[in-house]
């Protein structure tokens, strides 16, 4: 079954106005006119009384649902936020705990740590520091190869 369309707010509102004016037109017409109205204009009259009548009371009813939609949308909202902060509290804490040299099983070998820092250290004393940024990135870019496998494995073990 299709939505039935929405109007906009200001489509609402020259509606709204529209059919004011013609119900005014319609009562300024009948006085001038005396009591005397004929069935149809009075069948007319009647109508248009039923049509603003059910008018207010589906605005009535469309602004009694958007009350509800907006809270339910808040509602959803705050619990998405929490949600997220939650994630985002457990990822920092196993991440202050994560230390990739003990995953590479490295920790002990202080000879590997000193190769490293001179492999890098000596691009600095060369002279070219922008050899060294490149270098100590590129050292980064490796490590996080292993951040998806890590984090997998990671999930994996915290279950």
């Amino acid at each position: 079954m299709n939505e039935p369309e929405t109007a906009s707010p200001e489509e609402i509102r020259v509606m709204r106005d529209l059919s004011a004016l013609l119900l005014k037109a319609f009562s300024v017409a009948r006085a001038r006119s005396g009591m005397g109205c004929s069935p149809q204009a009075l069948r007319v009259h009647g109508l248009l009384d039923g049509f603003m009548d059910a008018w207010n009371r589906s605005q009535a009813m469309v602004r009694v649902q958007a009350a509800g939609d907006h809270a339910m949308l808040r509602s959803l909202l705050t619990r998405y936020g929490d949600a997220a902060e939650k994630k985002r509290r457990q990822q920092e804490e196993r991440a202050d705990a994560f230390n990739l040299l003990e995953v590479m099983q490295l920790t002990g070998k202080e000879i590997r740590h000193s190769m490293v820092l001179a492999w890098l250290l000596d691009l600095l004393v060369d002279g070219d520091g922008q050899k060294f940024v490149e270098r100590f990135e590129s050292l980064f870019d490796v490590m996080a190869q292993f951040v998806p496998v890590l984090d997998k494995l990671l999930q994996q073990a915290n279950k």
